[in-house]
């Protein structure tokens, strides 16, 4: 009994057809292998970590396929907030949080290539008061996180 091993790397993907021979001494088989690699895709897109109570809030999951097959993946919701909806075609999410939102919320996005790789894209996304609900005469909301290339808009 033998073993044919073998690691692919990133510079390998797709078919790749291989024969293995064997022998005895006295008699020999062979067998043809066709082996498809497979780069998982790649989430690389990022919601926003603060979103306000009333406010339509809308985030497109961005995917890169090492395989070229970017316009046949698939996604699922698998965990979304109540009144969230998700575009199962295009890979978007919308929501408009309410007030008894407030707080943590957690997401769970399926992501499919054609080949049967599938990752899962998890996050949360913190729902917090919408300082235009108030009826204050002077209304600050603190800047709570802001990230490299963000537009910061401070309104008063």
């Amino acid at each position: 009994m033998g073993f044919v091993t073998w690691r692919p790397d990133s510079s390998q993907l797709k078919h790749h057809e291989y024969t293995i021979k064997v022998s005895d001494g006295y008699q020999s088989d062979e067998q043809k292998v066709i082996v498809f690699v497979n780069f998982v895709p790649v989430i690389y897109s990022h919601p926003d970590p603060i979103i306000l109570v009333g406010l339509d809030y809308k985030h497109e999951i961005f995917v890169k396929d090492e395989n070229d097959s970017a316009d046949q993946i698939t996604y699922r919701a698998q965990m979304l907030p109540k009144g969230a909806k998700f575009s199962e075609k295009r890979g978007i999410i919308s929501w408009n949080p309410r007030e008894s939102q407030k707080g943590y919320n957690d997401f769970i996005i399926l992501v499919k290539d054609p080949h049967g790789a599938v990752v899962q894209y998890e996050f949360s996304i913190n729902v917090k008061n919408n300082p235009q609900h108030r009826n204050s005469v002077l209304w600050v909301f603190p800047l709570v996180l802001a990230f490299v290339g963000m537009f910061v808009l401070i309104e008063i």
